[in-house]
């Protein structure tokens, strides 16, 4: 990645940043599953690890998070999912992305938190790669996959299984005339689209 697309990232703990709840009531977007009595239910409950990330600057009045659970299971390894069992827990961000400083590559942004180093990530068991990525967007991009961008505005489903997070970039897969994409949704299964 080159030095003018690189945009840090933090990782904060909505359970205990002194800065959340200010920031809640403040964003016009926030909801009852934004706010830590619902995260802390979820860990309470399940066992989940509530976790935001976020571009503003440690020690500064937060203007951007999304939020996620960690769930660590000994069947699917792992993963961050957004907001379980949320009927509508939207990204908490501003204006739209600038083109001069675009946002970072999702590899960039979770692969460090699922234990990648994006600098030497592996090339081939990776979460990122698609086995059947022939067009090397894994080598060019750090993913095989591509974010499902018109989930940004819209309240993710109450049933995860239904939420298309990222897909394939391209038609990698047999099936159809030309191929088909497949996408990786909330509750982390991948599926034919």
């Amino acid at each position: 990645m080159s030095p003018d697309r690189v945009m840090a990232i933090y990782r904060i703990d909505p359970l205990h940043d002194p800065r959340w709840d200010d920031f809640l009531e403040e964003h016009p977007r926030a909801s009852v599953f934004h706010t830590r009595a619902w995260l802390q239910a979820l860990r309470a409950t399940y066992g989940y690890e509530p976790v935001a990330f976020t571009n503003t600057v440690p020690g500064t009045a937060l203007t951007n998070a999304i939020v996620f659970c960690r769930i660590k299971s000994f069947l699917t390894g792992s993963r961050l999912v957004s907001v379980p069992f949320a009927d509508h827990c939207d990204p908490l961000v501003g204006s739209p992305v600038d083109p001069a400083k675009p946002l970072p590559r999702i590899c960039d942004v979770l692969g460090p938190y699922l234990g990648y180093n994006t600098n030497s990530m592996p090339t081939t068991l990776t979460v990122f790669r698609c086995p059947k990525d022939k067009l090397n967007y894994f080598e060019r991009e750090g993913s095989s996959y591509q974010w499902e961008y018109v989930m940004n505005s819209r309240p993710i489903e109450t049933r995860s299984e239904r939420s298309a997070l990222m897909y394939d970039y391209e038609n990698f897969h047999f099936g159809g005339t030309n191929g088909t994409k497949f996408v990786l949704f909330g509750d982390g299964h991948a599926a034919k689209l």
